[in-house]
């Protein structure tokens, strides 16, 4: 394996660094997403809150016109004593203190009264909410599945450089179908040295 085949294996490690490092902010934003519209962003807790909210001011308004009724009754009863006027003046006073301004009344007893006879939009929100959440959820774990197959890619890729460091610069793949080589054997002495063999009957005549 060549120092440049090494390179390559290096710059596919850093880069499936580089894409679980974006994977796993995928997955934050993901899992940051689906706490939201699982809470207070939801579309049915934002109809609960307008509800609530029409709900208080009207109670707020059935407090000013309950102070004033007593505060009236008292007046007209004959009976009432100053010191009951005064408590009774102070009651308006503090229930009108807490009320929103008198011109918006009739615009939120109005919608308070749409609001009770609207439990359809609840239930709409309620679809909604479903919805993303299921999108979110969807992708959250398409999100986790690739993170989980970058992770297989990274070990894969590390185990390699593990073995190339290990046992020489090969490729796998000329490892696995390349025979072993069997060794040499010694090299046998085929020249003959002809002055260690007889020369035959002639020589000794």
């Amino acid at each position: 394996m060549s120092a440049t085949a090494d390179a390559e294996l290096c710059v596919a490690g850093r880069a499936s660094v580089q894409r679980l490092g974006e994977d796993r902010r995928l997955l934050a934003l993901a899992q940051q997403e689906l706490a939201r519209i699982s809470d207070t962003d939801s579309a049915v807790s934002a109809v609960d809150q307008q509800v609530a909210d029409i709900e208080r001011q009207d109670r707020q308004l059935q407090n000013v016109r309950a102070a004033r009724t007593h505060l009236d009754a008292l007046r007209h009863s004959g009976t009432a004593t100053a010191q009951q006027l005064t408590a009774a003046t102070a009651a308006v006073s503090a229930a009108e203190a807490a009320a929103p301004p008198e011109r918006d009344w009739p615009i939120i007893k109005r919608s308070a009264q749409f609001n009770r006879a609207a439990a359809a939009r609840h239930e709409r929100a309620r679809v909604l909410d479903s919805q993303a959440i299921g999108r979110v959820t969807d992708r959250i774990t398409r999100t986790g599945e690739g993170l989980r197959t970058e992770h297989s890619l990274l070990e894969q890729i590390d185990a390699e450089i593990a073995r190339r460091g290990d046992g020489g610069t090969r490729r796998r793949s000329d490892l696995q179908t390349r025979p072993a080589e069997p060794h040499s054997p010694p090299r046998q002495e085929t020249e003959l040295d002809l002055s260690r063999h007889d020369r035959g009957p002639d020589l000794d005549l």
